[in-house]
């Protein structure tokens, strides 16, 4: 099956489970404390954000709106979707960013997640959406990947949750995904961050950006508890390796 075809049936599904699930996400995200989802992108791009919202590479290609990617090589089965975190930042993804565009880099919050989970239609991926075996099983299993079923899959394996401390909000895998198949308007783009090392004048200009663009958005730089990069000393691989998504989760 050819990704377009793929995408479309995955829409056609998408809906429907978006449908059945609008009573039981609102519960679920305030049962985990969640209210925010997060989205890297480059500075460049916010112009084209805030007029056009954040689209899929398809759909920015389609009409000619210039951008600037952020990864060069996806290796996801669907490229006209847009990632994002859900609870927590995935700081893994987040430290191969850093290494590349440091000082370009903006991480964008959006919410309230229960509107966007509720009106958008999207696929819950529970770990990192370029592993081939996602591709293989949502053609087999797409349920697991839609609506509230596929809210629920991205915290499984409690023994492994609590073998980490691991807060509600944060996902079993660290690199679990929503991958939203509808655009998002960037009336939902409550707070922009900047990492910690960002020029002066990246700060500036974002600032300038949303003043002369009529935005009254928070700006956080310098330190943020949003900015957690990855040491990878022994520890920390472990961790990641034991996180990673299995089939043999429950």
């Amino acid at each position: 099956m050819r990704d377009e075809e793929m995408s479309q049936i995955l829409r056609i599904f998408a809906q429907e489970k978006q449908q059945e699930a609008s009573a039981e996400v609102p519960l679920f995200l305030a049962a985990k404390g969640i209210s925010n989802l997060f989205h890297f992108t480059r500075l460049e791009n916010l112009e084209s954000i805030f007029e056009y919202g954040l689209l899929g590479r398809e759909d920015l290609v389609r009409r000619k709106i210039d951008f600037f990617v952020t990864d060069e090589y996806r290796q996801e089965p669907i490229e006209n979707g847009i990632c994002c975190s859900i609870g927590i930042v995935n700081k893994y993804m987040l430290t191969k960013k850093l290494n590349t565009f440091s000082k370009n880099l903006v991480l964008l919050e959006m919410s309230p997640a229960n509107e966007l989970l509720k009106n958008k239609n999207y696929l819950a991926i529970p770990g990192n959406f370029g592993r081939t075996v996602h591709k293989g099983r949502l053609q087999q299993f797409p349920e697991e990947y839609l609506g509230g079923k596929g809210l629920m899959n991205i915290y499984l394996n409690q023994p492994l949750r609590a073998k980490y401390q691991l807060h509600p909000s944060e996902p079993t895998d660290p690199q679990s995904e929503i991958i939203f198949l509808d655009p998002i308007e960037p009336g939902f783009i409550k707070r922009l961050i900047l990492p910690s090392d960002a020029a002066p004048t990246a700060i500036s200009y974002v600032k300038s950006f949303l003043h002369d663009n009529g935005r009254d958005l928070i700006v956080e730089s310098g330190y943020s508890s949003k900015f957690k990069t990855v040491r990878w000393n022994e520890q920390e691989s472990i961790e990641f390796q034991e996180r990673k998504w299995s089939e043999s989760w429950n």
